[in-house]
């Protein structure tokens, strides 16, 4: 009876163990807002090349986090006028920005908001940052403090609500879009 009461102890010990480490750590590709993370379920990228004089490009992210009947969305785009390839830091600026190289909070080929399951929306402003990397075909991004908060009317005053802090490692779902004089031409692939 002691034998059983003993091993009772240790396996309720080993339970309660094993589950107060889980609570505490964060999933492996994850974004935060509030207070509160989400698990990133799908994730893609949209690689826009507008074909201007600069050669613009826009990369858009979007990461969806589905738990039962709620979803979250967190969408991020990154532009560089000086750059084919968008790696490295970009800066949060609010939407007057004129930087060549930032995250992009509002425009017509992407923006940068999040999503919450009561269907709040925020977007992006001043303050933050993302690191983007990629390794072949495997993509490392972190989002570092990237304010979130909303616009006035007109998109004159911009009031931060929280930061968004995550990271997501691995290939992504791929479409690459070409914009020229009235054309588009498209093509979609999953990285491996």
């Amino acid at each position: 009876m002691r034998a059983l009461k003993f091993t009772i102890i240790i396996a309720a010990a080993a339970i309660m163990i094993s589950s107060c480490g889980k609570k505490d750590s964060l999933p492996a590709n994850y974004f935060s807002f509030k207070g509160k993370n989400y698990a990133i379920t799908e994730a893609l990228v949209d690689k826009n090349i507008i074909d201007t004089a600069q050669g613009l490009h826009i990369d858009q992210y979007g990461f969806l986090s589905v738990s039962g009947k709620d979803s979250a969305m967190f969408l991020i785009a990154v532009v560089d006028v000086q750059a084919n390839s968008l790696t490295g830091n970009f800066a949060s600026y609010d939407d007057a920005s004129t930087s060549v190289r930032r995250i992009l909070s509002m425009g017509f080929y992407g923006g940068s908001l999040i999503m919450l399951p009561s269907k709040e929306l925020y977007f992006t402003g001043l303050g933050g940052s993302i690191d983007i990397a990629l390794t072949g075909s495997d993509y490392s991004l972190k989002f570092n403090s990237i304010s979130a908060g909303v616009y006035s009317l007109g998109g004159s005053q911009y009031t931060a609500i929280d930061k968004i802090e995550g990271r997501y490692n691995g290939p992504l779902q791929t479409a690459v879009i070409t914009a020229s004089k009235g054309k588009t031409t498209g093509m979609i692939g999953i990285a491996k």
